[in-house]
């Protein structure tokens, strides 16, 4: 009997090692990749996090904003400043606590070392653990089954738009994402506390995430003073800290710093980047023009406020969907930075769980839209995708190093085979065309409601693996490009 349970439990181990194989494979290639790539932003934002430890100290916090930093990294050599709000330099801060000491201590070149670099990209990986945990928590909050919610975890994992962002970009924005999710999964038990509480922390560090709580608080509060109170309470933490560290503040001059409440109405420029970016684009309308990202987030809101939610599982449908369409609107009406796509991808990942009899129609609407994005934001942003963001980790000391840094982008390469650089807008504007179009159709497929099924060509639940692999592999490709681009500077 012993013998006989002893040799299931063996074939029951290989069974369970042949499935890890391919998974395991993703993690370790994810893993080098990871470690390849650093971009200017999370530097600018680690040396004014670690400066914030040398203010503390020499009692100069309340100058935090008037500081110049140099930063010394091999591609990215510049003088830096804090431009957002405050929250992200905590964290930053305390993170690399460890960095500051190096630095002060032992006279460590921080920005030159690549285990102090890899240690700060470090913060990243831990929020992808936290955020990958919290999202499969929220899927069985919203009641869909375990081999699903861990579907919808490894499609997040493997979004292309997950590669550019984190892997090759460095998004920190997964860190405000996390708190977001978090604070839905409580939305969703109806811990409203626990709900204000989360996006008290995630709008600080990244002002989108009111976007996804302002539609969520009015599908079920329909109070007007209540309303303005969850959101007034949920920006507070920025007029609070705008108030004791002024972002106008200038050494030497004490009044810039005095204590003010007009303070908090003023911010730096980077703070405001995504109204900025919101009433970039307009259109002629009425008496003067129209802005098309207020409009929709408008009759978004308003249909937010109106919509009576009857059932728990219309609420689950209802408030993933207009989470989803709080950023559909922003990515297909405003100006977006390649790693901001990240805040949208788990909202479709989830919606594409909830509506899993358009599993493989929503999975190639997903990967064609998130393909055509990408060839824009190459063409768009080719230093995102250049041998910049490689120069400064691990990947020199095995291919060879620059003597002087010379970027080679895409636009490098584009320009020198075709002679020209006049089809770069026609590829954005194609790219993002794909994108448009993939998000319409997606938004309408999945509009929570809709009782007739479509006649698709595949209707069922069954995940086509040969897409995720796809998506995998492509991944991959993309983040090859600076190695490859890397490798031309140095040896051509």
């Amino acid at each position: 009997m012993r013998a006989g349970n002893k040799a299931k439990l063996n074939v029951w181990n290989k069974k369970i090692s042949r499935r890890m194989i391919i998974p395991g494979f993703f993690l370790l290639i994810s893993l080098v990749f990871f470690y390849s790539f650093i971009y200017n932003d999370i530097l600018e934002t680690m040396r004014v996090g670690i400066n914030f430890w040398t203010d503390l100290f020499a009692g100069n916090v309340k100058y935090f904003y008037a500081g110049r930093w140099e930063m010394t990294p091999f591609a990215y050599t510049k003088e830096v400043q804090a431009v957002y709000d405050f929250p992200i330099y905590i964290v930053f801060a305390i993170w690399n606590f460890p960095l500051w000491i190096a630095e002060n201590f032992f006279g460590v070149d921080i920005f030159n070392s690549v285990p102090c670099l890899m240690w700060g990209k470090t913060l990243l990986l831990v929020a992808v653990a936290l955020i990958t945990r919290s999202l499969y928590r929220l899927c069985l909050t919203l009641e869909l089954k375990e081999d699903i919610a861990k579907l919808v975890c490894i499609l997040f994992l493997s979004s292309n738009f997950f590669m550019t962002s984190i892997i090759m970009m460095c998004a920190y924005d997964i860190i405000a994402l996390y708190f977001a999710v978090e604070g839905i999964n409580y939305y969703f038990k109806e811990n409203n506390k626990g709900f204000l509480i989360c996006f008290m922390l995630a709008i600080p560090l990244k002002f989108f995430a009111l976007l996804l709580f302002v539609p969520l608080v009015l599908l079920k509060e329909k109070r007007i003073p209540y309303i303005i109170g969850y959101v007034f309470m949920s920006i507070l933490p920025i007029l609070f800290f705008r108030i004791i560290l002024p972002c106008e503040a200038l050494y030497g001059q004490p009044d810039t710093v005095a204590f003010s409440l007009l303070n908090m109405f003023k911010s730096t420029n980077l703070s405001n980047l995504a109204f900025l970016y919101a009433v970039m684009y307009e259109q002629p309308a009425a008496l003067s023009r129209m802005f098309p990202s207020i409009f929709c987030w408008v009759v978004l809101f308003l249909l937010c406020y109106f919509v009576k939610i009857e059932s728990k599982e219309k609420m689950y449908r209802w408030g993933i969907y207009v989470c989803f369409m709080a950023y559909a609107i922003l990515f297909v009406t405003c100006m977006s930075h390649p790693y901001w796509l990240l805040i949208m991808t788990p909202f479709m990942m989830i919606l594409i769980g909830q509506n899993s009899r358009y599993l493989y129609i929503n999975l190639v609407l997903e990967t064609a839209l998130t393909w055509g994005m990408i060839l824009a934001q190459i063409f768009k942003f080719p230093w995102c995708f250049g041998n910049a963001i490689v120069a400064g980790m691990f990947v020199p000391g095995i291919l060879g190093r620059q003597d002087e840094f010379n970027p080679i982008t895409p636009i490098t390469v584009f320009t020198k085979v075709t002679g020209s650089d006049s089809a770069q807008g026609y590829l954005i504007g194609a790219g993002t065309s794909v994108f448009i179009a993939g998000i319409l159709i997606f938004s309408v497929l999945n509009i929570p409601g809709i009782k007739k099924e479509l006649p698709f060509i595949k209707v069922d639940d069954k995940p086509a693996v040969w897409l995720i692999n796809l998506r995998i592999l492509a991944g991959f490709v993309i983040a090859i490009i600076p190695v490859v681009l890397h490798v031309a500077g140095v040896w051509i």
